[in-house]
């Protein structure tokens, strides 16, 4: 899938506007139950122009520790792919809106409100942007709030030590619910592009048994033929 800047821009500016007409104002929190996907490149970036929270949860999380993390984060609305929603089956969602995301059909019931010129909400570099939770091994998962400079000097570190130009190209395979996957979606205007692997989960991974050597062939393959930089990260 190629989204163009303007698509982008566009796409963004109506669905902060949407998110606006519906009362979500600045430091609200706005949820995602979502692969990668355009769709949720955009219901993040619209959240940020909005003024407001982004909250992804890991899209392997069902039961007891998803509900546990929605009520925690104190999401007022949650953005959930189609093919997701059996992942809130017996959970309480009182108080949460819930807007599926059907592909090829785009954010159902939401989104037409806003317009193609919607201004930016003016934040502190010191405002919170993400909370992105822990894996919860050695007890319940902790929200970590993640501000606007958070990302800004990880941006800036990255490109200062992988010397990026102009033509380079971004390769990012990890999931958008990862600080290091959301890392790899930002970028200064020098670069050129990020190139992403929509709808990877890396379940599907474990379940087809791919080997450390075949994944490290498939994605060298990539970089080389796409002239990528890459990134990977731990758990």
């Amino acid at each position: 899938t190629v989204t163009t800047y303007a698509e982008l821009d566009s796409g963004t500016s109506r669905l902060a506007g949407s998110l606006e007409a519906a009362g979500f104002a600045r430091g609200d929190r706005i949820g995602a139950l979502m692969e990668n996907s355009p769709e949720m490149v955009g219901v993040w970036l619209a959240t940020l122009r909005a003024g407001c929270v982004f909250v992804p949860f890991n899209t392997a999380l069902r039961g007891e520790m998803l509900g546990y993390q929605l009520h925690n984060s104190g999401v007022r609305l949650l953005f959930v792919d189609s093919s997701l929603l059996g992942n809130l089956e017996g959970l309480s969602l009182e108080g949460v809106r819930v807007v599926v995301n059907k592909v090829g059909e785009g954010l159902m019931g939401f989104g037409a409100e806003g317009g193609p010129t919607h201004v930016p909400v003016r934040v502190d570099r010191s405002d919170p942007a993400v909370v992105l939770y822990t894996s919860g091994t050695t007890g319940s998962p902790k929200g970590v709030v993640l501000p606007h400079y958070a990302f800004i000097n990880r941006v800036m570190e990255i490109e200062r030590i992988v010397h990026l130009r102009g033509d380079d190209v971004l390769y990012n395979s990890l999931p958008l619910y990862h600080t290091s996957g959301k890392v790899m979606t930002w970028r200064k205007r020098e670069c050129r592009k990020p190139v992403m692997r929509w709808r990877v989960r890396p379940v599907v991974v474990w379940r087809a048994r791919v080997t450390g050597a075949a994944m490290a062939s498939r994605l060298g393959a990539t970089i080389i033929r796409r002239r990528c930089c890459t990134m990977c990260a731990g758990k």
